[in-house]
């Protein structure tokens, strides 16, 4: 695994007064956020990876994760964004629970436990690149982009690499809406980037799993769900799932 990905034990291994509940409830917000701010996809990706590399070698208390999640989300923004939002923007969205002094702080804290590595391979890097290799319409962009976004707050996906990760869900999304699943420009891709739908199949059900859970309400991380039936992206999370996957 790749120094810019995080370990996907750091749980186990590193933390002691945190859990993978703690950090989806922190990552849903943290969607909630980037809506707020009107903040890019990658943007939204960068934090995570940013948020997940500083777990993976900084015990943190459950007391400071908000601030670790603002902080990365203060660095995504500085490195994606145009124009950023401000400190005080940051502070003000976390109600005032930290200073901006105590943000700063942080930022210079994980920036050094980042070693200043900011850019990092995301889902939605390949998601963007697949969806515009397949030609696809923008329903289908959205519902891939839905689908992938919908792993950030799932702590057990950190086992699957980005690109596996995007992969599946262009699959699933294809399959979703009746689509052929392995059309011939996919099938090309899987050759290229030497990937399998032996080694795919595991994250494609596990995408479909969480897929079910949101729709029928029975997970209650519910940010990005509620941002994707929004017209401005197709309203793709009212979409029933299909009831089984295509492997």
């Amino acid at each position: 695994r790749g120094r810019l990905q995080p370990a996907s034990d750091y749980m186990e291994r590193v933390q002691h007064d945190i859990n993978p509940t703690m950090r989806g409830i922190l990552v849903d917000w943290l969607v909630e956020v980037a809506e707020e701010y009107k903040l890019s996809a990658e943007n939204l990706y960068l934090s995570t990876n940013y948020v997940d590399r500083f777990l993976t070698v900084m015990p943190v208390m459950r007391g400071r994760l908000q601030l670790v999640g603002v902080s990365c989300m203060l660095i995504a923004s500085k490195y994606e964004e145009i124009f950023a939002p401000q400190v005080d923007d940051f502070v003000y969205i976390t109600d005032n629970t930290y200073s901006s002094t105590e943000l700063l702080h942080m930022e210079t804290v994980i920036l050094n436990a980042l070693r200043f590595n900011l850019t990092a391979v995301t889902p939605h890097t390949f998601v963007r690149r697949l969806t515009s290799l397949l030609a696809a319409s923008e329903q289908v962009k959205h519902l891939c982009s839905y689908l992938a976004e919908i792993t950030i707050q799932e702590f057990h996906f950190l086992k699957y690499r980005p690109s596996v990760i995007a992969l599946s869900a262009v699959i699933l999304a294809l399959h979703t809406m009746d689509m052929e699943v392995l059309p011939d420009t996919l099938r090309l891709v899987l050759k290229v980037w030497d990937r399998s739908i032996e080694e795919l199949t595991p994250c494609i059900r596990d995408i479909h799993v969480v897929h079910y859970k949101i729709f029928d309400k029975t997970r209650a991380m519910q940010a990005s769900y509620e941002k994707y039936s929004h017209q401005r992206w197709s309203r793709v999370s009212l979409i029933h799932p299909r009831q089984a996957p295509p492997f």
